[in-house]
């Protein structure tokens, strides 16, 4: 498993939020680990075990939780 590094700009609706991406991490064979806001600028970070880039992908995708960029750290 490697770590992938999730950046996302904040939105007033970002679908199922951390616990939504939780839920789909688990149901996908990820591991969402931290996530990480910084309000004043507007943006978020979350941190996620996953088997690849793809999976990381899926998981984001399916708690409906939109992110500017995903890459492995």
């Amino acid at each position: 498993m490697a770590l992938f590094l999730g950046i996302h700009t904040l939105k007033e609706n970002m679908g199922g939020g951390w616990s939504g991406y939780k839920k789909a991490c688990e149901e996908l064979g990820c591991k969402a680990l931290h996530s990480y806001y910084n309000t004043e600028k507007g943006v978020g970070y979350c941190i996620t075990e996953a088997s690849s880039l793809d999976k990381a992908r899926e998981a984001h995708e399916k708690a409906e939780v939109p992110f500017d960029d995903i890459f492995e750290v």
